[in-house]
């Protein structure tokens, strides 16, 4: 469940973070409240892809070198 959680995290928070967004602009007499912690957060929303995408890469990596120990060596 968390590896399927993993991929829908991102999107989730990118989400979470527009309608917080949205909502304190429009609540806001200037309009400006909401931007303020759309552009500090908005990093997090790069960061938890790149967790996942790491992740994915490691696991890769792994595959491909049990991948390679399980072949044989061909000799030319």
């Amino acid at each position: 469940m968390k590896e399927k959680l993993a991929n829908w995290l991102p999107p989730i928070f990118c989400a979470i973070l527009s309608v917080i967004t949205v909502d304190a602009s429009a609540s806001s007499p200037s309009g400006t409240a909401g931007i303020t912690a759309f552009v500090c957060f908005i990093p997090m929303c790069f960061f938890f892809a790149a967790l996942n995408t790491t992740r994915l890469e490691r696991e890769i990596r792994t595959l491909r070198d049990q991948i390679a120990k399980l072949q044989p060596e061909s000799t030319p």
